[in-house]
């Protein structure tokens, strides 16, 4: 049996795109995959599990996997909970350690994911590092392309407390215009510091998007029209401070965007529902016209009704961008193919000892 912990060195750099990736590979070469997620630092409820964390319940469902939610998730973060271990009354490394054996058995390879960073989860025994050496895990560490270089300045001090148990690192969200430096000058620095670049995934433009759940969470909003796709994504958005004939322009490349204007602009949402658009977004609590809202019905495009003003809701969708979770059929099936495109498995398999 084969294990290795799947861990991010800064939040959002896109572990569970690359343990969903792994799983699937290795699935398709016919073998029984398990998954543990130590510390559930995404708390979520449902009737049929109970309390269980959002990564393991979309990793789970994903994959197929068949073991008890509460082994794969055997420490979900809540106050009840850390009151409980504050005071002396949980022992959450214990925990989460016999959940680990458990679910080992009969698999071919287990995937330890990662919560926020792999610094997190030290106060309960449960950081990356504190796995890796009491577990005796070899870690493969997930990187976000970062021209400021604290991913590098992260890699290498996780480097230092991981020694040998670090098989390498994939960098993520690598762009158009990052390759050439990273190829040609990172990846044979970081070689000289014995650190292994086991993929390069390019930044993709759906993966950074916003799902119509994640905007209604972000914003408090509600959903106008009941015609649309539920895994609708936007990658991007169009403010609408200008007339229709000159928005003309921007709808036309509108595709995966999604317009943001007031009550008022129903003529420009009008416009932009003769083109291809993903959502439109209305502020300031009041709903469009009726006319705006049959139409979207018949396009098929969901009509979110926020409470904020304008500029205050691409503020806060524009600062999320990037930032959105793995979620829905169409995003894990684009993670798979980046991440089986992307890998050096040839190299990843031999530092695995497969």
């Amino acid at each position: 049996m084969k294990t290795v912990m799947v861990h991010a060195v800064d939040r959002y750099a896109g572990k569970t795109l690359v343990a969903l990736g792994m799983g699937k590979y290795f699935q398709e070469m016919g073998w029984k995959v398990g998954y543990i997620k130590p510390v559930g630092t995404l708390p979520l409820w449902t009737e049929e599990y109970g309390l269980t964390d959002q990564d393991v319940l979309f990793f789970s469902r994903t994959l197929g996997l068949d073991d008890p939610m509460e082994l794969m998730a055997p420490y979900v973060v809540t106050r009840d909970r850390l009151r409980g271990l504050f005071k002396g009354e949980d022992d959450a490394a214990s925990r989460a350690f016999q959940a680990f054996q458990d679910i080992s058995r009969g698999k071919d390879l287990v995937i330890v994911g990662g919560g926020g960073s792999v610094y997190e989860g030290a106060f309960l025994g449960l950081s990356g590092f504190q796995v890796a050496h009491n577990w005796d895990v070899p870690a493969l560490l997930v990187a976000v392309y970062d021209e400021s270089l604290r991913s590098l300045d992260l890699v290498l001090d996780a480097k230092g407390r991981l020694g040998e148990r670090l098989l390498g690192v994939v960098v993520n969200k690598v762009p158009s215009h990052g390759w050439q430096i990273l190829v040609e000058d990172l990846v044979p620095y970081m070689e000289s510091k014995r650190v292994r670049i086991l993929g390069m995934i390019p930044l993709d433009s759906r993966l950074q998007a916003l799902s119509l759940e994640e905007i209604l969470t972000l914003t408090g909003g509600r959903v106008l029209t009941g015609s649309h796709d539920d895994e609708v994504l936007v990658e991007g958005f169009i403010l609408g401070s200008m007339g229709p004939e000159a928005a003309v322009s921007y709808f036309k490349k509108g595709k995966e965007k999604a317009l943001i204007a007031s009550a008022d602009r129903s003529d420009l949402m009008l416009a932009a529902l003769e083109h291809p658009i993903n959502a439109i977004i209305v502020t300031e609590g009041l709903p469009p016209l009726d006319s705006v809202l049959q139409r979207a019905e018949e396009r098929k495009v969901p009509v979110i009704l926020v409470d904020m003003d304008t500029l205050s809701a691409v503020e806060l969708l524009g600062v999320r961008w990037g930032m959105a979770a793995l979620r829905g059929e169409k995003k894990a099936a684009r993670a798979v193919e980046l991440v089986k495109a992307s890998l050096d498995w040839d190299t990843f398999s031999a530092a695995l000892g497969v």
